[in-house]
C-alpha cells in the first residue's frame, strides 16, 4: 500500500461557494440601499456592508459542512498513514504528534475565515460597490459584476481549495516528521508526493522529472544548490523536509522511506 494522501478533489467542496457569496452580498447591499429613478444609493457605507456579507458566508450551513467534511477528510488520512507506518514496523503514540497536528490545522483553518479572506476580497467588493453607486449603475448591472469577479478563476473557491490543501499537507505532514525525527537512522529517502503545475519550482520538477520522487540522502546536495535562490527555507535540511518541504508554499508532500 502506498502511502496514503488526500486526494484534491476530496479536499474541500466549493461548488457552491461563488452563489453562496453572490446572494449574501446582494442581500446585504439591498438591505441597505435605496433605489431612486432605478438607480442605487447606499445608506451605509461599503465597508459595512461587504464585512457583514463575508460573515454571513462563513455562518452560512453550506460553508460550515464543507469545512466539516475536511476535517474528518484528513483525519481519515492521517490514521491511513498511521496504519501504513505500523505494517512497516515505524510505530509513533499519538502523544508525539496530537499538538502538532492541533497547531498546524489551526494556523491553516484561520486562512478560511473572514480575517483569511479580508485582504483579497474585502477591498475589491468594495470598490465595485462603491464605483457600481457612484456611476448610478442599476442593481442588475451592480450584480452582474460582482458575480464576474465572484467567480473569476483565481478568487473564491480556488482560493478557498488552495488553503484547505495546504491545511490538510500541514495536518498529515506532521506524522511524516514524526516518524522521520524517531527513525532518521533508518531513513534512506523520501517519496515525493502531487503533481507539478506551470509554477513549479525548479528543485520540485528536478525530484519529479528527473529523480522519478524519490530522494535519497545523496541526492540533497543537488536539490539544495538548485533550491537555494529560489525559495528554500532558511534552515531546511534532508532532516526536515516533511515539515520545511522544498520552498515556501511548496505543494507536495515528503514520505520517508526505510529500505
Amino acid at each position: 500500500m502506498d502511502n496514503p494522501s488526500l486526494n484534491e478533489n476530496d479536499i474541500i467542496n466549493t461548488g457552491s461557494f461563488d452563489g453562496l457569496l453572490l446572494d449574501i452580498l446582494m442581500e446585504s447591499i439591498l438591505e441597505n440601499v435605496n433605489i431612486v429613478n432605478k438607480k442605487l444609493q447606499l445608506s451605509d457605507t461599503t465597508d459595512v456592508i461587504v464585512k457583514k456579507s463575508l460573515k454571513r458566508f462563513f455562518s452560512a450551513k453550506s460553508y460550515k459542512n464543507s469545512i466539516a467534511d475536511f476535517l474528518i477528510n484528513i483525519d481519515e488520512v492521517s490514521n491511513l498513514k498511521l496504519k501504513y507506518y505500523k505494517k512497516n514496523g515505524l510505530i509513533i503514540n499519538k502523544s508525539d504528534y496530537g499538538a502538532n497536528q492541533r497547531i498546524a490545522i489551526d494556523e491553516h483553518l484561520s486562512y478560511l475565515n473572514e480575517n483569511g479572506l479580508n485582504n483579497r476580497f474585502n477591498q475589491p467588493l468594495r470598490r465595485i460597490i462603491y464605483s457600481n453607486i457612484y456611476a448610478g449603475k442599476s442593481q442588475n448591472e451592480l450584480e452582474t459584476e460582482l458575480k464576474t469577479f465572484v467567480s473569476k478563476k483565481e478568487t473564491l473557491s480556488r482560493y478557498i481549495k488552495q488553503a484547505a490543501i495546504q491545511g490538510a499537507d500541514a495536518y498529515t505532514a506532521v506524522i511524516d516528521q514524526k516518524i522521520t525525527d524517531k527513525y532518521i537512522d533508518k531513513i534512506t529517502g523520501y517519496t515525493m508526493v502531487g503533481s507539478l503545475i506551470e509554477t513549479s519550482s525548479p528543485q520540485c520538477k528536478f525530484c519529479v522529472e528527473k529523480l522519478k520522487r524519490k530522494i535519497k540522502k545523496e541526492d540533497w546536495n543537488s536539490i539544495k544548490a538548485i533550491a537555494t535562490g529560489n525559495g528554500l527555507i532558511e534552515g531546511t535540511d534532508f532532516k526536515n523536509l516533511p515539515t520545511n518541504k522544498l520552498h515556501w508554499g511548496c505543494r507536495h508532500q515528503f514520505t520517508p522511506i526505510i529500505d
